[in-house]
């Protein structure tokens, strides 16, 4: 009886310690994955060139129907922002904005309200305070326009040539409080 368990301990020990060795690996090749998509990608030999004449749109921005747009000028390559709309049930449905580079030297502005997929859509238009952005996908947006004249920020939205939205924004309050109306 003593030898079986002896015998049984370590077949329990032995089984523990494979199934320790299993989680062990799994934790390392989960860390080593996490590690490699955190890595840059290889160097192309050419850095991608970073955004200028974007600063005039940076900040808080508020709308009359209480849409709130903010972007932050980024170092590098991009500049980020987000939108929150207010829903007709009182919530607020967000949206995350992105200006930047691309590996080709152009300009895309990308676009992501809650679970829906990234719309893309590239600069084909800038001047010193005005930026226009189409796209071919989609028929609810095909072209977005950033304008600023003095301290009102507009922004169109159209599909083709016809018109869906205009709103004109003026910046947020100081503190950056959405109160400024």
């Amino acid at each position: 009886m003593l030898l079986y368990d002896v015998i049984g301990c370590c077949s329990v020990a032995s089984r523990t310690l494979v199934r320790v060795m299993k989680l062990r690996t799994a934790i390392l090749a989960f860390v080593l994955l996490a590690a490699a998509s955190c890595t840059p990608a290889p160097d192309s030999g050419q850095a991608l060139a970073p955004l200028e004449g974007f600063d005039w749109l940076a900040g808080c921005w508020l709308s009359r129907d209480g849409v709130v747009e903010r972007w932050e000028l980024t170092i590098g390559s991009a500049i980020s922002g987000s939108t929150l709309i207010p829903d007709v049930d009182g919530a607020q449905v967000g949206q995350s904005l992105r200006i930047t580079t691309t590996e080709s030297g152009g300009v895309s502005f990308l676009a992501q309200i809650a679970d829906q997929p990234v719309r893309v859509f590239s600069l084909v238009s800038k001047s010193e305070f005005q930026v226009v952005f189409e796209t071919e996908r989609g028929a609810d947006v095909r072209k977005i326009t950033y304008r600023r004249e003095g301290d009102s920020l507009f922004v169109v939205l159209q599909a083709g040539e016809e018109q869906v939205w205009e709103t004109r924004y003026v910046p947020c309050a100081s503190g950056g409080s959405e109160q400024a109306y």
